[in-house]
């Protein structure tokens, strides 16, 4: 597949929503090792994790940041020079624009250097070009280990687009920083554990298959819409729909029928790898760091609520999705957790997405900000890059992951409350339509970083 927007014939199909389950493989390296905080039991001593070996890293602490929360970053004589990125894709443009027109550029001081961005999820394609010997094996706690990420049916690996808005060298956010890989999100059915190249075919009825290497296990790392086949329970927090290079040859294919998530029952083994993985972070994290987690359950788990405390509570701020359930995002893990961020996702018109009564962004006085969520461009598992047509909070999520690491890269010491309270004193008030009662009209901004 080719790179960039628009290289090769477009294609658009759909992802299914399943049964949630956590998928894990083996670390090779540890940009992460050493840390701060409570010790939870590693991933040594827990079974299907293991944690890699130490790498450099920067000191921890709690200082306050150079720049108080809430304040505008220095622009005169010895702030360092601003970077102009030019025909970046709608989303970039937007975070450093507090109004429209776009201007199709993306200007930022900071690039995130130095700063180690934990991601939790099906895994990261720790070799793809976006991110340039950046991405960093960390841990895996489900299935054999390997460098690549989990595919889903179709080929698109959730956790390396995710990581591609954060730190991809043309998609993300904060270009230069670390992403370490937090494997903790099982595969879709007929999904690969492993550094595939995806090629993706389609059909009239929206299907897909993805070629690679590896085993397939599990459940969904991604949509909360699409052809469903199971329950939707845990993660469901990726798009209905795919847009971007496909198969020579293959038309592009109308959205398929939405279909409503489950009833959410508990699901004890997501519940685990959850916690192991949180667990992990905490006690090998090294800092500055930020903690991505595009993921949401379908119900409350007091297990994963408390591994995550755990982890702001050592200092690490952690960055968390409202959900896709269209509903009040308190009711769904992590949300809720005291110091994490929440993000809801923005449509390109500057709305609160909602494309029917049962899928639409969380909402409610657990959500901090939004950020954008549609029609996003970032790393394609196996190479290239590529559009998702279909929005989601996955996608919103790491835009702030990526302006907090751009902070934590200018302000090193700076803590999980601080990181809170300067994105969303940064944020723009007032921009968005649709949004509703009891949630903050707040767009993500980078405040001049």
């Amino acid at each position: 597949m080719g790179h960039g927007r628009g290289s090769g014939t477009r294609w658009a199909v759909t992802i299914g929503v399943v049964a949630l389950g956590l998928s894990a493989c083996g670390p090779v390296e540890d940009p992460a090792a050493g840390g701060a905080g409570t010790a939870p039991p590693s991933a040594t001593a827990a079974p299907g994790g293991t944690p890699a070996s130490p790498g450099p890293g920067g000191p921890s602490g709690t200082a306050a940041p150079t720049t108080g929360p809430g304040s505008p970053l220095p622009s005169g004589p010895g702030a360092p020079a601003p970077v102009v990125r030019t025909g970046v894709p709608w989303h970039l443009d937007r975070l450093d624009q507090r109004n429209r027109p776009l201007d199709g550029k993306f200007t930022a001081r900071s690039d995130g250097a130095g700063v180690n961005v934990y991601v939790i999820d099906s895994g990261v394609d720790l070799g793809h070009a976006e991110f340039g010997g950046r991405a960093k094996q960390g841990a895996d706690f489900i299935g054999a280990p390997d460098a690549g990420d989990c595919l889903d049916g179709l080929g698109v690996g959730h956790g390396t687009f995710v990581a591609g808005i954060i730190a991809g060298r043309t998609t993300g956010v904060a270009p230069k920083a670390t992403i370490v890989r937090v494997q903790a999100i099982a595969c879709e059915e007929g999904g690969a554990s492993g550094p595939a190249t995806a090629t993706g075919t389609a059909t009239g009825t929206a299907t897909g298959t993805a070629t690679g290497t590896g085993t397939a296990t599990g459940t969904v790392s991604g949509a909360a819409r699409g052809s469903a086949t199971g329950p939707a329970r845990g993660i469901a927090n990726g798009p209905a729909s795919l847009r971007g290079p496909g198969t020579k040859g293959v038309p592009p294919l109308s959205r398929a029928k939405d279909v409503p998530p489950g009833p959410g029952a508990p699901d004890p083994a997501a519940e685990a790898a959850l916690v192991k993985a949180a667990d992990w972070v905490t006690a090998h994290a090294r800092r500055p760091a930020v903690v991505n987690m595009s993921l949401n359950l379908a119900y409350r788990s007091a297990a994963v609520d408390a591994a995550v405390q755990r982890m702001t509570d050592a200092g690490i701020p952690t960055v968390v999705a409202a959900g896709n359930f269209n509903d009040d995002a308190c009711g769904h893990s992590p949300v809720g957790v005291r110091g994490a961020i929440v993000v809801a996702a923005a449509t390109t018109a500057d709305r609160h997405w909602s494309d029917s009564a049962a899928f639409g962004s969380g909402y409610g006085r657990c959500v901090d900000l939004y950020a954008p969520g549609e029609k996003i461009t970032s790393a394609l598992a196996g190479g290239g890059t590529t559009e998702l047509e279909g929005a989601a909070t996955s996608w919103a999520t790491p835009h702030a992951t990526g302006v907090a690491a751009l902070y934590l890269a200018r302000n090193p010491s700076a803590t999980p409350a601080q990181v809170r309270t300067w994105l969303t004193q940064q944020a723009v008030p007032g921009v968005l339509s649709g949004v509703p009662p009891q949630t903050p009209d707040r767009l993500l901004h980078t405040g001049g970083l």
